[in-house]
């Protein structure tokens, strides 16, 4: 790929001014890894053309990049080999806050007032109370495993000593074990993917919502062999020399042949309104925990009332994990419903009762599953060898800490063809 090559005129930043342009890259989707992902293709190089393609608003709620908060963590339960991704994406979390700061600073904006940071390092409590037949938390001890793999510090807790800590906050019986990461926290989805939309316009990249892509082709054309055909809902068609395709929970209905490995699943969270909202405020006191429960498949996870939030500043976010109901994302959204609110006010009930004064929201999102829990980021299948087209999808309810360096690498792989960053072990191969 030769970067700045055009077959016609130049194109004005943030909406394209002709469609006979020759993209270097189309990405489809603008959530979590698409908006990082467009950052990044944007910043590699200035000659670098670019699209983002967005069916709905940019920063809708209709898929999995939204919610208030997301738990960031790198004592990776999940498997250790996520840590190096976990790591990467903090720092690029921090690197976009600097660069806001820096920008509201130098446009004469007085950072305080219009700058909100990306980041909240309160902590974060793995806690389990499910024993092995030897005696031994195996949820704890992936934890553990994880963090001297790559050297983060944590603290192991026993019952005593977390109640000590915490027996204000938490109801914590004397089978429970816990480990505490003091770098972990949470990260502000909205903002990041508004920070970092406003960093790729700011680099040249254009960017066109409310328009849904219905094909990708692979044809020849006078500029280059292999040029993909990207056409939208709007009639619209563009012609570049790659794509990603990070679609979320609509992935499939665009690549049908992944449809096999991806199902989408509904779940639920809502926010609590505790009698004492200082005593959840975010700080070494009132760390994001995940709790996994004996004789229960969904673990219990939540966050301290974040006094910079727009909507819930007084408000504990707290939700279930991996409940397996599955959902068409093209079917009207449902309220959530009495059995599921019940559902999730027994748990609270049961493991942090001082937050159930008041329920005062609830929302739904949207997981995409892979069979395994794994993310898939390879390229897309049904075109053969003839195009640039790669593919992120499969999240499982645990990536959104990770969009920065999913969507740097991504940006590797369409741009350049390969990266340094350790996603190997994503790739689809493993599912077939």
């Amino acid at each position: 790929m030769q970067p700045g090559s055009t077959c016609s005129s130049a194109i004005t930043n943030g909406t394209p001014a002709s469609i006979n342009n020759i993209y270097d890259a189309i990405v489809i989707g603008l959530g979590g890894v698409g908006s990082f992902a467009l950052r990044s293709a944007a910043i590699k190089n200035k000659q670098i053309r670019v699209l983002g393609i967005e069916r709905f608003q940019l920063g809708h709620e209709l898929g999995s990049s939204h919610g208030d908060s997301r738990l960031f963590r790198h004592a990776y339960f999940e498997h250790p080999n996520y840590v190096p991704l976990c790591l990467r994406s903090t720092q690029m979390f921090q690197e976009l806050c600097d660069w806001k700061r820096a920008k509201s600073t130098n446009d004469g904006i007085i950072p305080t007032r219009s700058h909100v940071p990306l980041l909240e390092q309160c902590g974060v409590l793995m806690v389990s109370d499910r024993t092995s037949d030897d005696g031994t938390y195996e949820f704890i001890q992936r934890c553990l495993n994880s963090a001297q793999a790559h050297d983060i510090p944590v603290e192991m807790l026993d019952s005593y000593e977390m109640i000590q800590r915490y027996g204000n906050l938490f109801d914590i019986h004397d089978k429970m074990r816990g480990l505490l990461e003091p770098g972990a926290g949470f990260v502000r989805p909205e903002l990041a993917l508004q920070y970092a939309i406003e960093d790729a316009i700011d680099n040249g990249a254009d960017i066109v919502e409310n328009s849904e892509v219905v094909s990708i082709e692979v044809q020849s054309s006078d500029c280059d062999a292999n040029t993909i055909h990207v056409e939208t809902s709007t009639g619209q068609r563009y012609q570049t020399r790659a794509v990603l395709v990070s679609a979320g929970a609509w992935t499939s209905k665009l690549l049908p042949d992944w449809a096999p490995h991806l199902t989408v699943t509904r779940q639920v969270q809502a926010w609590f309104e505790p009698g004492d909202v200082q005593k959840f405020r975010p700080s070494s006191s009132c760390p994001g925990w995940y709790l996994d429960r004996t004789n229960e498949s969904l673990g219990l996870y939540g966050f301290p009332a974040d006094p910079l939030s727009s909507h819930h500043s007084k408000h504990v976010k707290i939700a279930l994990h991996g409940r397996d109901v599955p959902f068409d994302p093209d079917d009207p959204r449902p309220q959530v419903t009495n059995g599921e609110i019940d559902e999730l006010r027994d748990a609270v009930k049961a493991w942090i009762p001082e937050a159930l004064e008041r329920m005062v929201a609830s929302k739904a999102c949207l997981y995409t599953m892979s069979p395994d829990g794994d993310f898939i980021l390879d390229r897309a299948p049904g075109f053969g060898d003839g195009g640039n087209i790669w593919c992120v999808a499969g999240l499982s309810g645990h990536g959104f800490k990770m969009t920065p360096a999913l969507g740097a690498a991504a940006a590797d792989l369409i741009v350049d063809g390969q990266t340094e960053l350790p996603v190997g072990f994503l790739n689809a191969d493993r599912l077939r």
